[in-house]
């Protein structure tokens, strides 16, 4: 069966960077739509953690070396190069700009590849949708970066009736064999409710709906501790009771407390 393991924290500082330490360090923040600062704040917090992250990685008592440039939301990609606040025949505004481009680089070489991940990872440690595929009978709904997990009753009665059709047959082939039988396990969704919810769904179309592929994704629902509301990231439960159960705890233990 499915094995959970506790959750290690990562840190990023220990990839491996080099920094002239007798330059200032620059840290740029900014985010291309007007309305981030509300819709994207996850990527607005970790870029202001940016300041002490630069201090740790030049090992500086203080933050006196490191210079913040924040442009805010709606600079990105959105002003030409004549419309920012800078003048490239001045040599002052060349080299601020020369500035800004070296940390557009760090920004791609720590921020995108090393720090994007880490919006993720914020979020699915608190118990947050983040992006990924949920468990057949739960869907999200509500905008892009603010979407909240709710259950799907037509998918969740089919996971209630998959726990206990399994604790009634007390076989996991003779439940294989039942299913495979069938010409789809969950219905497909009506029109209204793919408009009205957003869905993530692992499982293989055939005609009328969806059914697991192999004895393997029937495993993964069995030994799935989201169905009792608990949010796994890393293989590691991270919150309990995170969103709404779909299946009993006594239900889903019920095969190790037999």
């Amino acid at each position: 069966m499915r094995k959970l393991k506790k959750y290690v924290p990562r840190d990023d500082f220990d990839m491996p960077k080099s920094i002239d330490h007798q330059r200032y360090t620059a840290v740029l923040i900014r985010q291309s739509d007007h309305r981030a600062e509300d819709d994207h704040v996850f990527s607005r917090e970790s870029q202001l953690k940016l300041t002490s992250y630069a201090q740790r990685l030049r090992g500086d008592p203080t933050d006196e070396m490191v210079r913040v440039y924040d442009e805010g939301a709606g600079m990105s990609g959105q002003k030409r190069i004549d419309h920012r606040k800078y003048d490239c025949t001045k040599p002052s505004d060349r080299n601020s700009l020369l500035e800004k481009m070296i940390a557009s680089r760090n920004y791609l070489d720590d921020h995108v590849l090393g720090r994007m991940n880490g919006n993720q990872e914020a979020k699915a440690l608190q118990g947050l949708f983040d992006g990924r595929n949920l468990a057949m009978g739960y869907v999200t709904q509500g905008k892009k970066k603010q979407q909240i997990i709710l259950v799907y009753e037509p998918w969740a009665r089919v996971i209630v009736w998959l726990f206990l059709r399994f604790k009634e047959l007390n076989s996991f082939a003779k439940l294989c064999r039942e299913i495979e039988a069938m010409p789809y396990l969950f219905p497909d969704p009506s029109a209204d409710d793919f408009m009205r919810y957003t869905f993530k769904i692992r499982m293989t179309k055939v005609p009328g709906g969806f059914k697991p592929s192999c004895p393997e994704s029937i495993k993964y629902m069995l030994t799935n501790p989201a169905y009792i509301g608990a949010w796994v990231y890393e293989d590691a439960i991270v919150v309990d009771n995170n969103h709404p159960a779909i299946v009993d705890r006594d239900l889903f233990l019920w095969p190790t407390t037999n």
